[in-house]
């Protein structure tokens, strides 16, 4: 989906709930193997964060973070 969106990036799974009124509660998140985010808890500014610090092989610039974190959260929002 971001390929056909020119956005060429490499893809980590993470669960990003859509509903702000959803109330995560994650036991053992130490094992959790999967990041999770919410938009109830400021999980736009998250997201970016992970972004930013997922061991690539190659630095993300801003711009790249940017456009990403806009594309998923603008799919959250339709």
């Amino acid at each position: 989906m971001l390929n056909n969106h020119g956005i060429n990036a490499w893809v980590q799974g993470v669960v990003f709930f859509v509903n702000d009124r959803a109330n995560l509660n994650i036991t053992n998140l130490r094992t959790c193997p999967v990041w999770v985010f919410n938009t109830s808890e400021d999980g736009g500014a998250d997201l970016r964060t992970f972004i930013k610090n997922v061991d690539y092989d190659y630095t993300m610039t801003n711009g790249e973070i940017e456009r990403i974190t806009d594309f998923i959260l603008s799919k959250a929002e339709s």
